[in-house]
């Protein structure tokens, strides 16, 4: 699948005219209990064109793509420009942080992952995190206990963000 992933990322670029500076996997894959109906979730932070920056109206900072192609069904792709990820890193936005721990890693630039890392840990805050976490848990709790039926899968999505809480009393006693 990584080949085809791979093909995915060059295609957001030449259609988009931007730069894929780090491309990882997010969601169940990257937790490590996707099922075998499990997308992929490709998380792309990009570069435009330095001029593209200077513009008196910005394009779009972020989108989600769907591909036409049917080999490309089961991706769910998102991307988000540079410039925003250094406002969410700012704001310590937990699902970028995670984006930047992922252990699949599709593409990275060698120049600018470590400083986009570097960003991550500067200004990361567990308080914010774990607030992140606990609306997390509670939202996804409060959608599947009205529910007649649910799947499995969704009292792991619950469990999850109650595990990093619990993590993050542990490493640094919030």
């Amino acid at each position: 699948m990584v080949p085809l992933i791979l093909k995915a990322i060059r295609s957001v670029e030449q259609r988009f005219n931007v730069h894929a500076v780090y491309a990882c996997e997010s969601g169940s894959r990257a937790w490590g209990f996707e099922s075998v109906n499990s997308d992929y979730d490709v998380r792309i932070i990009y570069a435009r064109p330095k001029l593209e920056y200077v513009r008196l109206s910005p394009p779009k900072d972020a989108f989600d793509y769907r591909f036409d192609e049917p080999e490309f069904k089961d991706l769910d792709v998102a991307c988000w420009d540079i410039r925003k990820a250094a406002e969410l890193f700012w704001k310590s936005n937990p699902p970028l942080i995670e984006w930047m721990g992922s252990p699949i890693v599709y593409q990275e630039d060698s120049y600018i992952t470590p400083m986009l890392r570097e960003c991550a840990s500067l200004y990361f805050d567990r308080k914010k995190s774990a607030y992140h976490y606990l609306s997390m848990a509670k939202g996804i709790w409060n959608e599947i206990s009205d529910a007649s039926e649910v799947k499995r899968k969704k009292y792991l999505y619950v469990l999850r963000p109650l595990a990093c809480i619990r993590w993050l009393f542990q490493e640094y006693s919030i």
